[in-house]
């Protein structure tokens, strides 16, 4: 083949390559800002089943449906999963899904964070070999097990805050976003600030010493069974009671 005709086989091969590049693993942080991005995935429930026993452990046939919330948070060229627990049949696949669409696989998640020990917000912690698993204390990585301070900085502008109560092993993150400071927490379940008090915690007066303190920090919230949501006691102090619009 002449040189002149190579040159047309080479444009398409140099776009073909530029192409497969750009499709690629994206830019994980906000590039105005260069604040952490917050993007839920799946929004998690809690529901009873009727006819059975909704609390867990207080009958041998209790049954329930539950799912967490499962969420990216992108910063500082990093990608950290939040709580990959379970969810509704069918759904996973989905999550991996808008994962490839982003430009994310399996093998590019950097950390993955579980608010508690409970498997309905661990079910899915193999999905990713080669993220870290952090805890409220700790990151364990293959034979690794790392110890970490509370306030601990996971990324750039994503806090790991230890906050028992629910169980001695929770822990919340603060988030610095363009929208203001996120907390992602299990110190309540729910969108309306519920349960007041809860079920199955371990410690309530624990429980609400550690809401008192970082519902003030926030502008944001996002309870780990439901999704993201102003805070509508930024400036007061919430009242111990279920929250309606």
């Amino acid at each position: 083949m002449k040189l002149k005709n190579l040159r047309p086989v080479l444009l398409i091969a140099a776009l073909l390559i530029s192409a497969c590049a750009e499709t690629g693993r994206s830019v994980h942080t906000n590039p105005t800002s260069g604040k952490a991005k917050v993007t839920l995935l799946y929004k998690g429930h809690v529901q009873p089943i009727e006819g059975k026993t909704f609390l867990p452990w207080s009958t041998h046939d209790g049954v329930r449906s539950l799912s967490t919330s499962v969420f990216l948070i992108e910063s500082g060229g990093k990608i950290l999963i939040g709580d990959p627990g379970e969810v509704r049949k069918g759904e996973w696949p989905k999550i991996m899904d808008k994962l490839a669409d982003m430009g994310i696989g399996p093998e590019d998640v950097d950390y993955v964070w579980i608010d508690h020990h409970h498997p309905d917000h661990t079910m899915h912690l193999g999905a990713f070999p080669n993220a870290p698993v952090v805890d409220f204390w700790s990151i364990y990585k293959d034979e690794i097990w790392s110890d970490h301070p509370d306030n601990f900085e996971i990324l750039p502008g994503v806090t790991v805050v230890r906050t028992p109560g629910h169980t001695e092993e929770d822990s919340s993150l603060l988030v610095d976003t363009d929208d203001g400071v996120m907390l992602i927490t299990h110190m309540w379940w729910h969108n309306d600030l519920t349960p007041v008090v809860d079920p199955v915690g371990e410690d309530q007066a624990s429980l609400d010493k550690y809401r008192k303190a970082l519902l003030r920090k926030a502008d944001l919230l996002f309870p780990t069974h439901g999704e993201i949501m102003k805070n509508p006691f930024k400036n007061n102090e919430w009242d111990g009671k279920p929250y309606k619009p």
